[in-house]
């Protein structure tokens, strides 16, 4: 989840790298984080789109993400290169995954059911309040996080209605069938 890496990750960069910067660090691995997630939405919606023939739709969204990429990057780049660059990200990234998102809606109802990213929104909140306390104490920390992260975001998700206790054991299973 975005929100993990973004509170473990200084932990693990001073561990495995020698120190971290934590003026930007946070922002730049939430940045990281949300961005891989909206990139992965955007596949999504888009395959939906190219499936109905939609392809031009597409491509004028793809082109107006582009210039906001760019536009974003040079008002802050000048001012914190690093971090400039991947809030300029996310920023396209978010008018691209929702505007693609609007028109697969358009199109063919859709790839997602808002109410479920609200829960997954939730159940990844829940997550990230349980492993907030081990975010500074080293690779020992990070070890504890990691279970403890699992364990309440599956806990979360079952009370939420995201994943059902059927779909916990068919990845059991399937984890065990290929061992």
């Amino acid at each position: 989840s975005a929100v993990a890496l973004s509170i473990l990750g200084p932990t693990i960069l001073a561990a495995f790298t020698g120190g971290h910067d934590a003026g930007w660090t946070f922002a730049m691995l939430l940045s990281i984080g949300l961005g891989a997630a909206l990139f992965g939405s955007q596949s999504l919606s888009l395959q939906g789109l190219q499936l109905e023939e939609k392809n031009s739709r597409a491509i004028w969204i793809y082109l107006v993400g582009a210039a906001i990429n760019l536009l974003v990057n040079f008002a802050l780049v000048p001012f914190s290169p690093l971090l400039g660059a991947a809030l300029a990200t996310l920023a396209a990234y978010s008018v691209v995954a929702l505007s693609l998102e609007k028109t697969a809606r358009r199109v063919f109802g859709g790839a997602f059911k808002m109410a479920t990213i609200a829960r997954v929104l939730v159940a990844s909140s829940v997550m990230a309040v349980a492993i907030s306390p081990f975010a500074n104490h080293g690779r020992t920390g990070v070890g504890l996080a990691v279970p403890v992260g699992v364990l309440v975001y599956a806990a979360a998700a079952i009370v939420l209605g995201v994943l059902r206790v059927d779909d916990l054991r068919a990845l059991r299973d399937a984890f065990w069938r290929n061992r």
